[in-house]
């Protein structure tokens, strides 16, 4: 079905054309031929009759509605590429300004002998840079030793976000270090045996302080509930004696062999070393939380106790006794 002067006409002024208007119908149909808009094509979407797809290699085009092989994109040749700007002389000189000696302090290789690549993701620790390799393997090998992060110069807790800096600066992927390394060489866990008055009416009571100690010039600790008994010491809690297998004079029945009062203090104290009471840490910042049941001051040890016998209570399913034995 052909297309009438009028539809003619209409698509003339779709394509913008000039000086249709007095033109035939013949003249019509060669004015949109000659402008890429064949007859064919116009039936075919007038009728609502679909194009065939164009071969491979080919797209069709929107304005002329023929297929047209796809022009190849060209790859932009190395030379095309964007030349780094990387200032190398600038960065020695910025370097310089922040530290005493301008060498990695590890391997002492001078600025001037780093690679660009190097001098770019160079890492500050302290007053030194440090190549990113070097770092890496120091940190890799500590990981190894199970060992804490620290500054091979100065000895500083080297925190988790620096850490991600190194693995991100040796384009190596980082997987979130999920043990804890207790620090030996600025924590430590002592105790101290203490009687404390419970009742008025009874003898003081024994108990076991086990209190961690650090160093707070290393570390900043943060803790909810828990006392500090000096800058450097803190109670992580007191355990109640004489909770036995075998009870004798003024001792009570633990519930098995493995929930007597050394056991107990032992379970406590591998928790801390293990880090299980770490519940966040960042940089230097230790954020030490409380074993719920296990009493930090008298109103909370006289809960241990039955109000009405005034012993130790490790018989009640609702005891202290029972409560700690489930957090531990």
């Amino acid at each position: 079905m052909s297309l009438t002067v009028v539809e003619l006409r209409k698509k003339c002024k779709e394509r913008k054309l000039k000086g249709y208007s007095k033109l035939k119908k013949s003249q019509l149909e060669n004015l949109l031929d000659t402008h890429g808009v064949s007859m064919e094509q116009q039936k075919k979407k007038k009728d609502g009759e679909k194009l065939k797809r164009c071969p491979k290699g080919t797209r069709r085009n929107k304005k002329t509605g023929e297929c047209e092989a796809v022009k190849a994109k060209q790859k932009k040749s190395e030379k095309e590429k964007v030349v780094s700007s990387f200032d190398r002389k600038k960065k020695i000189q910025q370097m310089k300004k922040k530290v005493d000696d301008p060498y990695d302090p590890i391997f002492a290789q001078q600025f001037d002998d780093w690679s660009d690549d190097d001098l770019q993701h160079a890492i500050l620790l302290g007053k030194h840079y440090y190549l990113p390799k070097t770092l890496m393997d120091h940190v890799q090998t500590k990981l190894k030793q199970q060992h804490v992060m620290k500054d091979p110069m100065t000895g500083t807790i080297i925190s988790e976000e620096k850490i991600k800096q190194i693995y991100k600066a040796n384009k190596k992927p980082y997987k979130k270090i999920e043990k804890f390394h207790f620090d030996t060489a600025n924590m430590n866990i002592k105790l101290e045996r203490r009687f404390f008055k419970i009742f008025s009416n009874r003898p003081a009571q024994p108990f076991m302080q086990i209190i961690l100690t650090y160093n707070p010039s290393i570390y900043k600790m943060k803790t909810k509930n828990l006392y500090f008994k000096k800058p450097d010491e803190i109670l992580i809690g007191n355990v109640p004696m004489g909770i036995s297998t075998h009870p004798g004079g003024g001792e009570v029945k633990a519930l098995d062999a493995s929930s007597t009062s050394e056991v107990i203090m032992s379970k406590i104290i591998e928790k801390v070393r293990n880090g299980k009471l770490f519940s966040n840490i960042k940089d230097n910042h230790l954020s030490l939380d409380v074993i719920p049941s296990l009493p930090t001051t008298t109103p909370a040890m006289k809960k241990w106790y039955n109000p009405v016998t005034r012993e130790l209570d490790t018989t009640s399913k609702n005891s202290q006794y029972f409560k700690l034995l489930e957090e531990l």
